[in-house]
């Protein structure tokens, strides 16, 4: 703590085992979030790769579009997105929550490395622990903003460059991107 008043914070390895304990309880339950999503989800997710085939085929390699397929293909990834981004919540709250955890111990800690040095029984304003200061934050993985990257476990598991057009359901969502109404060909939905 004595580098607290320059903006130091000790390394993750030298963490205390309570803070390390809250990490690691924050990871294993975004973790599990994520597991239950892709488990629970496993029929939908199916089905987007198999629709995902279809219109590729139908855009791709007939070159005829298919409003009707995609608006269908549409409202099964939306119901993916909207299914993972209450996941994604309530990760962001299991973060948020380890935090305020986090932040009780370091003021608790502080608080008791002062009096520890201090005799004076007057207050200072240097009592409470500096705002920035606060060693073993967590975020929530970048990963969870990225959740149609779920939907690709094929590419987690093949050779770079193997396929210069990439999975199906990539395509297909590169599709779904650019064929909505008022989308341009490089605009993100």
């Amino acid at each position: 703590m004595t580098d607290a008043r320059t903006g130091g914070a000790p390394a993750d390895l030298a963490l205390p085992p309570y803070v390390v304990g809250i990490r690691n309880e924050v990871e294993r339950g975004c973790s599990r979030l994520r597991r239950e999503l892709l488990h629970g989800r496993s029929g939908q997710v199916a089905t987007i790769h198999s629709e995902s085939v279809r219109v590729v085929t139908q855009y791709t390699k007939r070159g005829r579009p298919a409003p009707a397929a995609l608006a269908r293909y549409g409202r099964m990834v939306a119901e993916w997105r909207n299914a993972a981004d209450l996941q994604r919540t309530r990760a962001q709250e299991l973060v948020d929550e380890g935090n305020q955890l986090l932040a009780c111990y370091w003021d608790a800690a502080w608080q008791r490395g002062r009096r520890r040095t201090v005799t004076d029984a007057e207050p200072r304003m240097d009592e409470l622990r500096p705002a920035g200061w606060l060693p073993g934050t967590m975020a929530l993985d970048p990963t969870w903003h990225r959740i149609d990257d779920w939907l690709d476990a094929d590419s987690w598991y093949a050779e770079r460059g193997r396929d210069e057009t990439g999975p199906a359901v990539v395509q297909a969502l590169a599709i779904l991107r650019t064929q909505q109404p008022g989308a341009t060909a490089g605009q993100r939905a």
